[in-house]
């Protein structure tokens, strides 16, 4: 395997996937164990009113924005601009949340 990927290649690689419309993972053929916990729920027993939040890879914003009525003020970031894009469209009713590509 390779070790490292110029720009370029990786702009290439970009270019042969799928568009995509936030996440999606129904054409995933994976086996594994099922998870015993609930993300969500685990993220919310931490989450206050008063918290200002960073969703780091944020992609669409899915589940961040399920979480931005148990915090104050919630920034998501990606590098991705498409999903960036996603996720601005996905939180149009959402008012303290907002979507950053970095």
């Amino acid at each position: 395997m390779k070790s490292a990927y110029t720009q370029i290649e990786l702009d290439e690689m970009l270019q042969s996937v799928e568009l995509r419309h936030g996440w999606d993972f129904s054409r995933m053929k994976v086996s594994r164990q099922p998870v015993t916990w609930d993300f969500t729920a685990e993220v919310k027993k931490f989450l206050r009113l008063t918290d200002d939040v960073l969703d780091v890879g944020t992609g669409g914003g899915e589940r961040f924005l399920t979480l931005a009525p148990y915090f104050n003020n919630g920034v998501g970031i990606d590098i991705d601009k498409d999903m960036v894009s996603v996720a601005k469209q996905n939180s149009k009713e959402v008012a303290n949340v907002s979507f950053v590509v970095m």
